[in-house]
């Protein structure tokens, strides 16, 4: 009896979730990038560590006896079992052709739905690589005693080079984003009790920087949503974040050549010691919740990456404000302790007890 007391409160605090990781990493193709076999090593290490709910990368190539998404696969099968992957782009000019490329997810938790989309190509000779997305659906689980389940549908894209096919990119894939929640119901805006909540995610490499008219029309179209919210950016939000945490993140890049450590600083993603500032933030992650107001940016920091890719992952924390005021703290370690102390004491005395 005691011992099955333990265990549930185990699986309790296990269970437990009020708000979910994100990361998204341009890992630099092995065509581009020499030394993949080393250079996995060092991505792996990354997600390890920061141990995100959810990773999305982008660049990822198979051929010439290479395959980067098998490579991951195995290194993060443990930690992340539930993978995807879609390949988009393929290349004849190598000397081992096909090489092919595209975008992966890896989910901690069990994906209820997969599914890859193409981009269609408008514009001539502005980027002759194909593009295209990958969308996954998650059921995060939830403990909370008046919660009900939590839908995360995660975009995972790598958009094209020019602002005007990434407008097109854009278009049509806030098109695909309103047709997922056209038939998801609706949360109320002030109550949490059995409301479900949902959470539309796109990550990925935007090829475009916070301030230009991309960033500017994800978060202002609002009727591509058909709903009153907008997309928000990770990086506009940071600004409501603590300084605490972004001073944490900013202590962890070693590798930062610039005296005065700012917020601009923090945020590159792109060559940090060689591009201007305006063309070092091209990794994003924005989010859009119904209700508006149920999930917060809570924290989001790049991490360093010299030697591994040309670009630094960023790693993102939104938190669910209902699930927060509503569930139930984890046992704490006093009640653990008692619950393994009343298991021991009830074995020693059933052993006396037989001995006499």
């Amino acid at each position: 009896m005691f011992l099955a007391w333990f265990s549930l409160a185990m699986v309790i605090q296990a269970t437990s979730m009020d708000s979910i990781s994100i990361m998204t990493f341009n890992v630099l193709n092995f065509n581009d990038g020499p030394d993949w076999q080393r250079r996995v090593i060092g991505v792996a290490d990354i997600v390890k560590n920061l141990q995100p709910d959810i990773v999305a990368f982008q660049e990822l190539r198979s051929g010439c006896g290479d395959d980067q998404y098998e490579d991951l696969r195995k290194l993060l099968s443990t930690s992340h079992p539930f993978s995807h992957r879609a390949n988009f782009m393929e290349y004849t000019q190598y000397k081992c052709s096909p090489t092919i490329e595209g975008q992966a997810i890896f989910s901690r938790f069990p994906v209820e739905q997969w599914s890859s989309h193409r981009l269609v190509a408008t514009v001539k000779n502005e980027d002759n690589n194909q593009r295209g997305f990958l969308h996954a659906r998650v059921r995060l689980p939830v403990s909370a005693p008046r919660a009900q389940e939590v839908t995360l549908d995660l975009f995972a894209t790598h958009f094209s080079l020019g602002i005007t096919e990434q407008m097109h990119n854009a278009k049509a894939l806030l098109q695909h984003m309103s047709q997922t929640i056209e038939n998801e119901p609706r949360a109320t805006q002030h109550h949490c009790e059995h409301h479900p909540s949902h959470l539309l995610v796109l990550v990925g490499d935007l090829n475009s920087f916070h301030q230009n008219s991309l960033l500017s029309y994800l978060q202002g179209s609002s009727t591509f949503l058909n709903t009153s919210g907008f997309l928000t950016s990770a990086w506009h939000a940071m600004e409501s974040v603590s300084m605490v945490n972004v001073a944490d993140s900013i202590r962890e890049e070693p590798d930062s050549t610039t005296k005065d450590k700012s917020k601009t600083q923090f945020t590159c993603t792109y060559h940090c010691d060689g591009k201007p500032e305006e063309e070092q933030q091209r990794d994003h992650l924005l989010f859009f919740s119904t209700p508006q107001s149920r999930w917060q940016l809570q924290l989001i920091k790049t991490v360093p990456a010299v030697s591994i890719s040309d670009h630094r992952p960023v790693f993102a924390t939104l938190s669910h404000r209902c699930l927060q005021s509503t569930s139930q703290p984890p046992p704490s370690r006093f009640w653990t302790v008692a619950f393994l102390l009343s298991f021991l004491i009830a074995v020693y005395v059933v052993r006396r007890f037989r001995r006499s």
